[in-house]
C-alpha cells in the first residue's frame, strides 16, 4: 500500500475491516467473502480477487479499480495460459475503461505475449515446447526465475517462459458503443539474447498506425557485455572478480585514473567557528541526457567533459569532449560549525550546518544536468542558473540565466531562517546538537563521626 508493505491494524472483531498502521493517508481495506476491497480518501475502490480456478493460498491480485463517485472503471484481466508444459506467467493481459451505460467498455488495451524460441542448442534452459520454424528447430525455454518476498515467503521462484511483444490500443465509436473497437495505435517489441546471459533483452519497439497501417520505428536499444560466471547450474552471473577495462580519455589526469569521484577540500576557522568547503573537481555522470554516464574533470581553472558512449564491446568513456570555464564549479558545500561552545558563548544549541553554494540538477526537465550557481547571481535574491545544451556534436555547451527567488527568500525568512542578508543556499541541512544537563553534589564528610552531609549542588551543560 501506497508503495510498500504495511502492518495492518484490525477496525473490528471479525476481522473483515482493516487500516494501516502507519499511512499518509487514510484507507479501509475489507473483506467481501473471496474478495479484498480497498477504499480511500480520494473515493477510488480497489478490487482484488482470486483467479479461477486457484489455490485458496494463491495471491488476490488487482482486479478492477472504480471511481465511486462517477460510473467509469478499470477492469484488469490477466494471462492464464501456459506454454506447453510451462505453467503460465503472471502477465496482465487488458485492460478496459470507458465504459458505456450498456456495460460496453469503449478502450481496451491488449497485451501480447510469445514463448521466447530459440534455437535448440542455443539455450540450455527448461524447454517448455518445440516447434520448426523455417527448417530451423526451436524450443521455448524457461529464461528466467522471479521471487517475490511478499508472495513467495518460502524463497520459492516464479518461472518465466514470455516476452511481452504487442501493445495494442482500442476504442470503440463513443456515440456507438455496440461497434467493433477498431484498433488506433500498435505497438511490437523485438528482442534479441543478451551476449552474456541469454535472456531476452528489448532491441526494438516500432509503432503501427489506425487498423495495423504504417511501421514507424519508435526506438532502438544496444547492449554491451560483461564477464559472466555460472552461479548454479543453468544460472549465469556477473564475475565481478575479472575487472573489464573501459577505455577513458588520453587527456585525463593521472591523479583520476583510480577514482569515480574526487572533490578538493579546504577549511577556514577562526576563535569560534570552523568552517570546511567541498568542491567537486571528478565525477562521472550523464550530463549528455542520453542514459550513458560521462567523464568529468577539472584541470586547473578548465573543466572537462569526455562523452560516454556504448559499443558492441560495452561502454566507454573516451567519447568526443567539451571544455568550459564557467561556470567554473559545478558542486560546492559548506559545513561550518561553532567551536567555542561553552555555556557563555551564545553558541550552545546551534548545530552543525551543512550548505550547498552549486549543484547541479535537471532544471528545465529536458534530460541533461544543469548548474545551480546561488552566489553567481547579480543580488541575494537571485540565483544563476547556467543551462546545459547540446553543442550540436553530442557535447555540452552552457547558457546563463537569472531566476529570482525574492518571494522564497521572504517565505523562509518569515519562518526563522537565519542569513537573509547573505544568498540563500540550494540545500541547508542543520543537526541538533546533543546538550545533556547534569546536577552534582558536593559531599562533605566528618570521618571522626563517621557521617557524610550533602552540601549544596550545582547544574550544568555538556556538549556531546
Amino acid at each position: 500500500m501506497d508503495g510498500s508493505p504495511q502492518r495492518m491494524l484490525r477496525l473490528d472483531d471479525a476481522g473483515t475491516r482493516f487500516a494501516p498502521f502507519l499511512s499518509t493517508r487514510y484507507q479501509e481495506l475489507r473483506k467481501d467473502g473471496d474478495t479484498w476491497r480497498l477504499k480511500t480518501l480520494d473515493n477510488l475502490e480497489y478490487v482484488f480477487t482470486h483467479q479461477p480456478g486457484a489455490a485458496s493460498d494463491a495471491p488476490w491480485l488487482l482486479t478492477e479499480v472504480r471511481d465511486l463517485i462517477g460510473t467509469d472503471r478499470v477492469v484488469i484481466e490477466y494471462d492464464t495460459v501456459g506454454i506447453g508444459t510451462c505453467a503460465p506467467d503472471l502477465h496482465p493481459r487488458r485492460l478496459s475503461y470507458g465504459w458505456s451505460a450498456a456495460g460496453v467498455p469503449l478502450y481496451q488495451v491488449e497485451l501480447g505475449y510469445e514463448a521466447w524460441w530459440r534455437p535448440l542448442g542455443e539455450s540450455s534452459g527448461p524447454t517448455c515446447a518445440t516447434r520448426t520454424a523455417g527448417g530451423v528447430v526451436e524450443k521455448a525455454v524457461v529464461f528466467d526465475h522471479g521471487t517475490d518476498p511478499l508472495l513467495n515467503s518460502d524463497s520459492s521462484t516464479q518461472p518465466r517462459s514470455s516476452i511481452l511483444t504487442s501493445v495494442t490500443i482500442l476504442a470503440r465509436n463513443n456515440l456507438d458503443a455496440s461497434s467493433s473497437p477498431r484498433t488506433v495505435k500498435r505497438y511490437q517489441l523485438a528482442y534479441q539474447p543478451d551476449r552474456t546471459t541469454a535472456k531476452p533483452r528489448l532491441t526494438a519497439v516500432t509503432q503501427q498506425g489506425e487498423n495495423g497501417g504504417g511501421t514507424l520505428p519508435v526506438a532502438m536499444y544496444y547492449y554491451g557485455a560483461l564477464q559472466t560466471v555460472e552461479l548454479s547450474p543453468g544460472r549465469a552471473g556477473v564475475n565481478w572478480t575479472v575487472p573489464i577495462a573501459v577505455p577513458r580519455s588520453p587527456a585525463l589526469p593521472a591523479a583520476y585514473l583510480d577514482d569515480v569521484s574526487e572533490a578538493a577540500q579546504s577549511e577556514s576557522s577562526d576563535g569560534e567557528s570552523h568552517t570546511d568547503t567541498t568542491k567537486l573537481r571528478h565525477t562521472i555522470r550523464d550530463f549528455t541526457g542520453d542514459g550513458v554516464p560521462d567523464e568529468l574533470w577539472k584541470d586547473g581553472n578548465t573543466w572537462h567533459l569526455a562523452r560516454g558512449i556504448v559499443t558492441a564491446a560495452g561502454p566507454r568513456l573516451d567519447g568526443p569532449e567539451s571544455t568550459w570555464t564557467q561556470p567554473a564549479e559545478i558542486d560546492w558545500q559548506n559545513t561550518f560549525r561553532y567551536t567555542d561552545v561553552d555555556d557563555d558563548s551564545g553558541h550552545l544549541n546551534h548545530g552543525i550546518a551543512t550548505e550547498a553554494w552549486t549543484q547541479f540538477v535537471d532544471w528545465n526537465g529536458d534530460g541533461r544536468l544543469d548548474v545551480i550557481e546561488t552566489r553567481g547571481g547579480s543580488a541575494f535574491r537571485m540565483w544563476k542558473i547556467w543551462i546545459n545544451q547540446d553543442d550540436g556534436v553530442g557535447g555540452v555547451q552552457w547558457r546563463s540565466t537569472e531566476v529570482d527567488m525574492g518571494v522564497f527568500r521572504e517565505y523562509l525568512h518569515d519562518r526563522g531562517m537565519r542569513g537573509y542578508d547573505a544568498p540563500t543556499p540550494v540545500a541547508r541541512r542543520i543537526s541538533a546538537p546533543r546538550n545533556s544537563t547534569y546536577y552534582c553534589h558536593e559531599t562533605v564528610c566528618n570521618c571522626a563521626l563517621g557521617e557524610c552531609n550533602f552540601g549544596d549542588g550545582f547544574e550544568g551543560v555538556k556538549r556531546h
